[in-house]
């Protein structure tokens, strides 16, 4: 038995009360959990007895770095079982499983133990392939229009021969409605944005066109990962007091803030700016709706119509406001 607990991860869910008259209550719902398992199991539920404290649930914790999401777990999954599965790649610093929903976190010590995890790709939990990705969507590259006859595992291969400098990626392929797309899970932001660089322009298909040569490749589009957090910042943005806005399309696939501010300061002072760039335009150009300081630059660029981009032709329209920006 376990006198105290002093990790977020116990061998028991409670721990001994300073009052030693419970300490017979406490070994025996040790002994009880002993038998039927943790609380992550399918054990049926106790009335916690006075001066019992249950610790609080373990959380993943999104500063860490070496963290995996574990999804597609079977029914009943425990901690234990994750710590099975995963402990043979490297030492962990904790694991924890959202039992209900069927996924889970499993949290490295080092780097090393999580890129070993990742090469193995598939790893079973008691008897069944798990669905592996990064837990940090900010860092997460998406690639579409790439061809659909490679293989996942053949693309991690191409991948891993195209990218220059020390930056460990995983591939997973996704399917969201019919659709397809290459998603990039890095471990650092430094990886991330370096990926990014690389993959962007048409440099990566002359590479796919030299592994395969006699197959044309379409232009492949990388963007990332649009967090829902950077989505509500767009939108906090746009909550702007001018009235007139403009709806730019067509823009450049590497189009930032900072070159958006440049171009249409011939017509005024940009406020506020949105690049809408989500997973469901992933096909196509990236657009913006800006704001002006003053509405007189707005109708400006509105009776301009079109404008010279970073050598890109873009179109300009009037920017009908919905709901969300009002």
């Amino acid at each position: 038995m376990f006198d105290s607990v002093e990790t977020d991860f116990a061998p028991f869910p409670f721990a001994r009360s300073q009052n030693s008259r419970f300490n017979a209550d406490f070994t025996a719902l040790n002994t009880y959990y002993e038998q039927f398992g943790t609380q992550n199991s399918a054990s049926p539920p106790l009335c916690l007895p006075p001066g019992l404290v249950a610790p609080p649930a373990p959380r993943p914790d999104e500063s860490r770095q070496f963290q995996l999401y574990i999804g597609s777990l079977p029914p009943n999954t425990t901690n234990q079982d994750l710590e099975v599965a995963f402990s043979p790649f490297g030492d962990l610093e904790n694991v924890f499983v959202q039992a209900p929903k069927c996924f889970g976190f499993v949290n490295f010590k080092e780097r090393d133990a999580l890129v070993r995890a990742c090469h193995q790709r598939k790893i079973l939990v008691r008897g069944r392939a798990v669905q592996l990705s990064g837990y940090h969507k900010k860092l997460t590259l998406i690639l579409s229009n790439v061809a659909e006859f490679i293989q996942e595992e053949a693309f991690q291969g191409l991948i891993d021969r195209y990218l220059t400098g020390d930056i460990f990626c995983y591939v997973q392929f996704v399917y969201p409605n019919s659709k397809f797309f290459v998603y990039l899970h890095f471990i650092s932001e430094a990886e991330s944005n370096s990926a990014l660089k690389q993959l962007q322009g048409t440099s990566f298909g002359k590479f796919l066109q030299d592994v395969y040569p006699g197959i044309s490749f379409p232009q492949i589009f990388v963007k990332r990962f649009i967090t829902k957090e950077i989505r509500e910042t767009q939108h906090q943005h746009a909550k702007v007091t001018t009235q007139v806005g403009i709806y730019v399309s067509e823009l450049p696939m590497d189009v930032s803030d900072s070159s958006i501010r440049t171009n249409f300061q011939v017509f005024g002072t940009v406020s506020s700016l949105s690049i809408l760039n989500t997973r469901q335009n992933l096909n196509q150009s990236p657009c913006a709706i800006v704001y002006f300081s003053d509405d007189m630059a707005g109708e400006a660029a509105i009776r301009e119509g079109q404008m010279n981009f970073d050598g890109q032709l873009v179109t300009i329209k009037r920017h009908i406001k919905k709901q969300m920006y009002k």
